[in-house]
């Protein structure tokens, strides 16, 4: 019979870290949806959607509307949401 593996220090550690990383980032995304606007640049967090993609929904017009207060640019929260919701699902075709 195989001896059992024990988690070293180092390990245990870093899954510790790794799980309050996660609840930090959890916690600021919920912060995020309560306000009734978003920064445009936290838009991929709340979405957990990769930037680039985001930018290119933005340039082809596939985006909530954008409106700007000085230089930076913002989203209601509201509209974001009824965007979502009418995004249609499209199942990925899983071969595994």
């Amino acid at each position: 019979m195989p001896p059992k593996s024990v988690k070293s220090d180092h390990e245990t550690e870093l899954a510790e870290r790794l799980s309050r990383i996660a609840l930090n980032r959890a916690q600021r995304v919920a912060a995020l949806w309560q306000s009734p606007i978003l920064p445009d640049a936290e838009v991929p967090e709340v979405l957990r959607m990769p930037a680039s993609t985001w930018q290119l929904r933005k340039r082809a017009g596939a985006a909530p509307p954008i409106f700007s207060i000085g230089k930076r640019s913002y989203v209601r929260t509201a509209e974001l949401l009824a965007w979502c919701d009418g995004l249609k699902f499209i199942p990925r075709n899983n071969t595994r």
